[in-house]
């Protein structure tokens, strides 16, 4: 599994970090294990399709189907998803993940932002409730479900950052592209977001708190309105 690029967060509570990699999450290396690995597939159907991730566990032994007839947690009434039970101690071993967390959009797949937001819902509910530190998933529904990765990347891009920043306990995660030729349309994405944020925060340093707030171009409107809703607050 190869390191594309990562984003820093730095919190009160420690440095969390986005990290985008290229590999096979049927095989995570011992160096990038995780808690819980997310998927998505089709409302109520696992079958082991060639070039899904849930084909790929299943060649290795580990059938997600199994795994949903005994879930731990059923949220797919409330928020699309479900969390199955840990891993046996030798599947843990063998896959280098401890749960899974499936997410079952359906219709919705043609909505990223409304996906990406009840995707971390989900895993808002179960951090907080459980030591689970270390995220991976590949970047979503970009399968056989079909959404561009130029809509589905940075869509998650932002949910990442905007849930780290606001004290998702978490210390990593981890978003996977499998193919190689994948690699360069997601780093360019995530080198792009990566910036703006890296502009954002510039502008931020040098932004002044005087009555009449100029905005510079092309500052993100939604954070710059953000800032000027949170100084209002403080006078």
């Amino acid at each position: 599994m190869q390191l594309l690029s990562e984003i820093n967060i730095e919190r009160t509570t420690g440095t969390a970090v986005i990290q985008l990699l290229q590999g096979d999450l049927s095989n995570i290396p011992i160096e990038h294990r995780t808690d819980i690995l997310v998927m998505s597939a089709f409302p109520g159907d696992y079958i082991a399709l060639e070039g899904s991730l849930i084909k790929a566990l299943s060649d290795k032994g580990l059938s997600v189907a199994a795994l949903a007839m005994d879930k731990e947690t059923d949220l797919r009434s409330q928020l699309n998803c479900w969390l199955s039970k840990p891993l046996s101690l030798s599947d843990q071993q063998l896959f280098n993940f401890k749960k899974i967390l499936c997410f079952e959009p359906g219709e919705k797949i043609q909505q990223p932002l409304e996906v990406v937001s009840n995707i971390f819902r989900c895993i808002n509910t179960f951090a907080f409730e459980e030591d689970n530190n270390v995220l991976a998933m590949p970047i979503i529904a970009t399968g056989y479900q079909k959404v561009p990765m130029q809509k589905m990347l940075p869509a998650l891009l932002q949910a990442c950052h905007f849930w780290l920043t606001n004290g998702l306990p978490l210390n990593c995660i981890k978003l996977v592209v499998h193919r190689s030729e994948q690699a360069p349309q997601a780093t360019g994405l995530f080198e792009a977001f990566k910036n703006t944020l890296q502009y954002e925060l510039v502008e931020q340093d040098s932004f002044s708190t005087d009555n009449d707030i100029q905005l510079p171009a092309p500052a993100a409107p939604t954070f710059w309105k953000k800032i000027k809703n949170r100084i209002a607050k403080n006078r």
